[in-house]
């Protein structure tokens, strides 16, 4: 006969998980997540202005060729946000998570403001570059510091809380350009002038984030091994780790190393998949739109947003399956 109470005991830890986190847990998901939305936005407010913008942008006979250009510029921004992403993670290993957190909102905000003030299609590539830097350097950061903060029993539902905040940003983008695409041929502009808004909450981030506690201690170390270092003493394995460059050290060990590169394989591939199929959804729903007669622009957001839907409530599915199968 079954252990009635042992279901009902696991039951209560299972629907009660959230009483295990403090304030702390919970304002550092919020920061993170509110990171990801701004991304999110930024990174949307593109893939849905892209043919109005370069209508503006390029020579007339140049513009024939606008989904060549759209295609270059996003993968400009996704190269951006690959070598920011880089920078992002060795910066945050040396002066913290919430510092780099937030002045990489802070600096893609600000440049994302700038590209309203784009006067040709090269000035706007480099500004999307530079916002590609700062957009890649907060999202890795966001996610160690959930990692770092969350419990090891929980950090799977922190994870995918956090990542919803991208869906949401692409929402809130797809809904602002529903309203500012009438404005008319300019209102690509205001699009990015909307993108400065994150900027403002930088100021709450600074009182309401704490630095993880597992990166003091590791900065702790590190310095006292510097220190070491310069007396000249001689040091062990594993101070001789710390005293590495972050990225050496991440593929100096062979077990690190193979792992390293399998993750990289893996998110390579699901990252080109990804971007491949969602970065033309809004383009190709406003060309069927506007063959119907409709107002492209419009549809466009329409599709974003149900589209978005899915991707926000996709971090939920596995968890809710895991709860509804026996152990």
């Amino acid at each position: 006969m079954p252990n009635t109470r042992l279901f009902e005991e696991t039951d209560v830890r299972v629907s009660h998980w959230y009483r295990a986190l403090g304030r702390r847990q919970w304002n550092t998901l919020f920061v993170a997540n509110l990171g990801w939305m701004f991304d999110g936005y930024e990174t949307y407010a593109l893939i849905l202005t892209a043919g109005v913008t370069f209508q503006q942008l390029l020579p007339l006979e140049s513009r024939p060729a606008i989904p060549f250009y759209a295609g270059l510029t996003i993968a400009v921004t996704l190269l951006g946000w690959g070598f920011g992403g880089i920078a992002g993670g060795i910066l945050a290993d040396y002066i913290g998570r919430k510092r780099t957190l937030i002045y990489s909102i802070l600096a893609y905000s600000l440049v994302t403001g700038c590209t309203a003030l784009a006067w040709s299609w090269p000035s706007f590539v480099v500004l999307r570059f530079v916002v590609g830097l700062a957009l890649g350097a907060e999202w890795g950061t966001g996610a160690s510091i959930v990692a770092e903060m969350w419990p090891a029993e929980h950090r799977g539902k922190g994870a995918g809380l956090m990542q919803c905040g991208l869906g949401i940003g692409f929402f809130c983008a797809s809904g602002v350009w529903f309203f500012i695409s009438a404005v008319g041929p300019s209102a690509w502009r205001w699009m990015y002038i909307i993108g400065v808004l994150p900027a403002l909450a930088t100021w709450w981030m600074r009182r309401g984030l704490i630095e993880s506690d597992r990166w003091r201690e590791s900065d702790r170390r590190r310095r006292e091994v510097a220190a070491a270092q310069n007396r000249g003493e001689h040091l062990d394995e594993a101070s001789r780790q710390l005293a590495r460059f972050t990225l050496v050290d991440l593929f100096a060990n062979p077990g690190t190393r193979r792992l390293t590169i399998i993750a990289l394989l893996m998110s390579t591939t699901t990252t080109l998949g990804w971007w491949g199929i969602s970065s033309w959804v809004p383009a190709y729903v406003s060309s069927v739109a506007a063959i119907e007669g409709l107002p492209g622009a419009r549809w466009a957001s329409l599709a974003g947003m149900i589209y978005i839907l899915g991707l926000a409530a996709a971090p939920f599915f596995p968890e809710t399956r895991g709860k509804m199968l026996p152990d």
